[in-house]
């Protein structure tokens, strides 16, 4: 990402090396569909600029190859000693075959839910695990997915395999799995996209995961939708929710 000086700027956006650039003046005021797509190509962007510590748990570390700022995409393990996942399970490549500039499994999960959302007959309204399961399924086994598969969509594959209901599918891992960018876009109210936010999280039954993923999608609607300030759309969303969320925002 490269911004320019003065009152007009170019902003060149990389992501998986295609480029998008637009022209912005200090004095513009985004309208809600720039918002909404600077929201969901963020979350993008975001993703693969930490391919490079993706799995890979050991702070130190993290902070040596970064030097406090993500300032360029890095191959899977760059600066991490060649692999991640440093911290009590060994060194391992958890991205073979992935490239800087790619997105990590969350980055391609964020696509998928995308894809799924523009080939619904109709915006808004609950997104149906039954038509989005097979989908899932099928990206998951094309051999196109390109990313690490997690412990918990493996498990959860083993699970639909085996025919358990769509409703009780997941594991119990609290570690959030945020996929929900696309709801901003595909969803008329803020109550529709935390809705779609925990089903598209459906390899998660952890509740504190499924809340983290709800919390993240309402402070970006309110944001990219409502127009509020970072902070003020995350008080508002803590005191919303409440209970263990409200603990954890200061």
């Amino acid at each position: 990402m490269a911004l320019g000086g003065g009152r007009r700027a170019l902003v060149s956006i990389v992501v998986g090396g295609t480029l998008l650039a637009s022209r912005v003046t200090a004095a513009d005021s985004p309208s809600k569909e720039s918002r909404v797509r600077g929201a969901v190509m963020g979350s993008l962007v975001a993703d693969a600029l930490c391919l490079g510590s993706h799995y890979e748990y050991d702070a130190p570390t993290i902070k040596a190859a970064y030097g406090g700022t993500i300032s360029t995409y890095m191959g899977p393990g760059e600066r991490m000693g060649g692999t991640t996942h440093g911290v009590g399970w060994g060194r391992r490549n958890y991205h073979p075959g992935q490239k800087k500039g790619d997105q990590t499994d969350y980055g391609e999960y964020t696509l998928l839910m995308l894809e799924h959302a523009a080939t619904r007959e109709h915006k808004g309204g609950a997104i149906s695990l039954d038509a989005l399961i097979p989908q899932w399924k099928s990206r998951m086994s094309s051999g196109t997915w390109g990313a690490w598969m997690c412990t918990q969509t493996k498990q959860t594959l083993q699970q639909v395999e085996a025919g358990m209901p769509h409703r009780s599918l997941g594991g119990q891992s609290n570690a959030m799995a945020v996929r929900s960018a696309a709801a901003l876009a595909a969803m008329e109210s803020e109550a529709e996209a935390a809705a779609a936010a925990r089903t598209m999280m459906f390899t998660h039954r952890s509740e504190e995961a499924l809340s983290g993923g709800e919390f993240f999608t309402r402070v970006a609607w309110k944001v990219a939708i409502d127009g509020l300030s970072p902070r003020e759309a995350i008080d508002k969303v803590a005191s919303q929710m409440g209970g263990w969320i409200r603990e954890q925002v200061w």
